[in-house]
């Protein structure tokens, strides 16, 4: 069974009691504003919920950081169908990603939903180009019978001064030396010298979800 929310101050859109269960509570919610839910009754607007409508959003990794040119990727399933993924950076639409990469891992979890095997979208960003700080990245997916759900990704970019560095021979690491903590595995390489002759702290770890080392911090050198 569905249900429909209505917040206090709608009391006049509420179905008549003769069209809900009265053994139905009502359901206080307290998210600023104080609202009942109410079993939907025939004749309201909206899709039924999807069970097998799910969104993952992948990378970036949501309190984690982010550098250059890196992967922007997730999957999302349902059993209608998803219409489209949309792309939102701090809060204003982006782009439309492509849909339909193959996720044999999702298909093993979601066998009987249709099209689980090509459910991945991705793009390549320049994660540097948003400038050095927290942002977040919202992706929206659209399924063919009218549904939507979001998720939502905060991490903070580690950036060079230059978003592009393209000078042959830099960054430099001639006089650059390198540190190990054992204790997280962040391995530290100073002093990284760029064309203009300004000089970087970087501290690289291990990511999971990359599988490879990614820059955690770009720190610059007085």
């Amino acid at each position: 069974m569905s249900t429909e929310t209505f917040l206090l101050d709608q009391f006049d859109s509420l179905p008549p009691r003769d069209q809900f269960d009265e053994d139905q509570a009502f359901d206080l919610i307290y998210n600023d504003a104080l609202v009942v839910s109410v079993p939907a009754y025939e004749g309201s607007e909206g899709p039924e919920p999807d069970p097998a409508f799910v969104l993952n959003l992948e990378e970036p990794v949501d309190g984690a950081t982010a550098s250059g040119i890196s992967s922007l990727r997730g999957w999302a399933v349902s059993s209608s169908g998803i219409e489209s993924i949309e792309l939102f950076v701090n809060g204003q639409f982006v782009q439309t990603l492509t849909y339909g990469g193959v996720r044999t891992d999702v298909e093993s979890v979601y066998p009987n939903v249709p099209n689980s095997r090509e459910s991945g979208f991705g793009e390549i960003y320049n994660f540097a180009s948003l400038g050095a700080g927290e942002h977040t990245v919202m992706i929206r997916a659209r399924t063919s019978d009218g549904q939507q759900q979001d998720q939502t990704s905060t991490f903070t970019v580690q950036a060079f001064a230059d978003d592009f560095i393209d000078e042959p021979g830099f960054p430099a690491f001639t006089a650059a030396t390198t540190q190990i903590l054992n204790e997280d595995g962040t391995i530290t390489i100073s002093p990284v010298t760029l064309a203009d002759d300004t000089s970087y702290r970087l501290q690289l770890r291990w990511s999971t979800a990359t599988q490879g080392f990614e820059i955690v911090s770009i720190t610059a050198i007085d």
